[in-house]
């Protein structure tokens, strides 16, 4: 945005200060070189040269040197992604979304209690735990690529939008809530605290509907990236 406004500013300046209109008939432009205006346009032009060798040239060689590593955090980041398309739609490489066939399978899996086929410590996951853990790893990947800025802005505009995703936000949602018996205490009549055993439910109806939805998003960003991979190389 900011290179854009420049650019504009600078061929402005330019078409001003070398006495374009002269050669095409317009006065639009007809400047005169002891004029306020005409010693700004060539501040701009000289700022605008210097903007380009000191921070753009510049910008584009530490991108280059640091493409390896973003590429192998940006294929981490697909790995993962998939990783969690898999454990949702039963495959890696979904051609297309298929709103129906996606409900179907996840109206018959239990997200707390099946085994994922990933192991975590020595231990097979839970379908529930696994998509967690896949979140947390693409977060892990993207602070990576932030904070060192190994990319450029097209890069972090996909990778913030997948760190923001409503999926993500459904899955923690579901994680946090889920069944199972809690550990709570009352106070008796006497004023001493007892524990007691309660169990929360989940209603699994309204969050299968939720991830279907969500779905849709994520898949999209998935494309992504794996085209900004492809065109990195």
């Amino acid at each position: 945005m900011v290179f854009g406004v420049l650019t504009i500013l600078a061929v402005i300046s330019g078409i001003y200060c070398c006495d374009l209109p002269s050669f095409i008939n317009s006065s639009l432009f007809v400047n005169d070189h002891n004029s306020i205006l005409y010693g700004i346009g060539q501040s701009i032009i000289a700022s605008y040269i210097f903007f380009l060798i000191q921070v753009v040239i510049v910008d584009k060689i530490r991108l280059h040197k640091c493409k390896d590593a973003a590429y192998y955090e940006i294929s981490g980041i697909k790995s993962n992604m998939e990783s969690i398309s898999k454990l949702l739609c039963g495959e890696r490489d979904i051609k297309e979304y298929e709103k129906d066939r996606i409900k179907d399978r996840l109206e018959n899996i239990n997200f707390f209690e099946y085994g994922s086929g990933m192991d975590f410590n020595l231990k097979e996951m839970t379908i529930i735990e696994a998509l967690i853990y896949n979140l947390e790893e693409i977060d892990k990947k993207i602070k990576n690529l932030l904070v060192y800025n190994l990319i450029d802005e097209n890069k972090k505009s996909v990778l913030r939008n997948i760190s923001h995703s409503k999926l993500k936000m459904i899955l923690i949602g579901m994680k946090e809530n889920e069944p199972g018996s809690i550990d709570s205490k009352e106070r008796g009549a006497e004023g001493k605290v007892k524990l007691t055993d309660r169990y929360r439910s989940i209603n699994m109806n309204y969050y299968v509907e939720e991830i279907v939805k969500a779905f849709e998003q994520y898949y999209k960003l998935l494309l992504k990236i794996r085209k900004l991979i492809d065109n990195m190389y």
